[in-house]
């Protein structure tokens, strides 16, 4: 398998953020599924982003991974970012009541900022905790109500993230090409280019 460099041409170039109050493990989600062996709980400040490629059936993707930081006063901040962006993991744990509640502020900053066509996939976390805060039936409903797809994932889980993040590019990528199938495969291509950017 060829090794993946900045040089290496690539078909499609997709912004995806990762969005979701403080605690909700985004950042966990996002360390798994770069392969990052070493978790760190610290907190995002403005801006973790990152840059993984992937191959969509025959089409080299190349995946700008944007964690934005869910503290309340960075949230002015984060809007800027949902410029030029596709897609969004809308990321809550079961095991924290507001991080639920707070999905209705993120709902209406996509609302309110997001370009057309922008993609979100509701995804819960926590659900293999014995300390739930909220039925996942509740969650379930939520997303009925708002028309979303609910993904269940555990963050340590590398099997359970890359399903997720397979979601998400998948209906990005079936959108653009106005077919209502989202069966073609998502695999990793390789050892992903990354950096971190972080701002206070």
């Amino acid at each position: 398998m060829e090794e993946a460099t900045s040089t290496i041409p690539y078909d499609n170039l997709l912004k995806i953020l990762l969005i979701g109050d403080i605690g909700s493990e985004k950042r966990r989600l996002l360390q798994t599924y770069m392969g990052e062996e070493e978790f760190s709980d610290t907190t995002t400040l403005g801006l973790d982003y990152k840059l993984k490629d992937v191959m969509y059936g025959t089409k080299r993707v190349k995946l700008q991974l944007w964690d934005t930081a869910g503290q309340e006063r960075f949230r002015s901040v984060t809007a800027s970012y949902y410029r030029g962006a596709h897609g969004a993991l809308l990321v809550f744990t079961l095991t924290k009541e507001t991080s639920f509640v707070g999905l209705n502020y993120w709902l209406d900053e996509i609302e309110n900022n997001a370009p057309v066509k922008f993609q979100v996939i509701l995804v819960a976390t926590g659900y293999d905790d014995e300390s739930l805060q909220v039925r996942l039936d509740i969650a379930e409903q939520f997303a009925q109500e708002k028309n979303l797809k609910l993904v269940k994932c555990i963050v340590t889980d590398p099997a359970s993230v890359e399903s997720t993040f397979s979601v998400i590019i998948e209906t990005i990528m079936s959108s653009w090409e106005g077919s209502q199938s989202v069966s073609e495969s998502i695999r990793v291509d390789s050892t992903p280019t990354e950096r971190d950017d972080k701002c206070c």
